[in-house]
């Protein structure tokens, strides 16, 4: 989640409320080239993360995306409409596609 601090929260409520396991993680405390040990951790224990950040360069997007794998879905390449609510509706629709128990 580029970009939008607050919409970020508020995804992480969302999903929390949706039964997700969720952590949000500010890019301004833990930078992508740390981020990758803590990832492992994150993924062991079922979590989906919300890597929450500033505008990411090109090299800082590969580098989460080799991180990440599959597993990695850039909320900023849904061209998300301007209406919040349905910004998470479709982030949500999106995510549920992870969920491992229905």
């Amino acid at each position: 989640m580029e970009g939008n601090p607050a919409l970020a929260e508020r995804l992480e409520r969302a999903l929390f409320d949706d039964h997700f396991e969720v952590v949000r993680v500010s890019g301004e405390d833990v930078p992508v080239s740390v981020f990758g040990n803590q990832f492992k951790v994150y993924e062991a224990m079922g979590l989906v993360v919300i890597y929450s950040s500033d505008p990411l360069a090109a090299e800082e997007k590969r580098k989460l995306s080799v991180i990440a794998g599959e597993l990695l879905f850039d909320l900023s390449t849904l061209n998300l409409p301007a209406g919040e609510s349905e910004g998470l509706r479709r982030i949500l629709s999106t995510l549920r596609s992870v969920r491992s128990v229905p």
